[in-house]
């Protein structure tokens, strides 16, 4: 098994687009096959299809259920 740390600092940005990190890991092991762990109970992992406005939806989504300022 090969692993890959990829630490993805969210103070900024609530979505990160992790696909060209995890596709250039798999073309370099030759592999089609990944699983992905999130160890915060606060992260989570969403697979969207591209070129949609999955980012903009994902985004108010993730606002409303989740607001940066703790009133949840």
């Amino acid at each position: 098994m090969e692993l890959l740390d990829l630490p993805i600092d969210t103070s900024k940005r609530k979505v990160v687009d992790l696909t060209d990190q995890v596709r250039g890991f798999c073309r370099e092991k030759g592999g089609r096959l990944f699983s992905i762990f999130v160890p915060p109970a606060t992260a989570g992992v969403a697979l969207i299809e591209t070129n949609s406005a999955w980012e903009t939806d994902l985004k108010e989504l993730v606002g409303r259920l989740i607001p940066r300022d703790g009133r949840y």
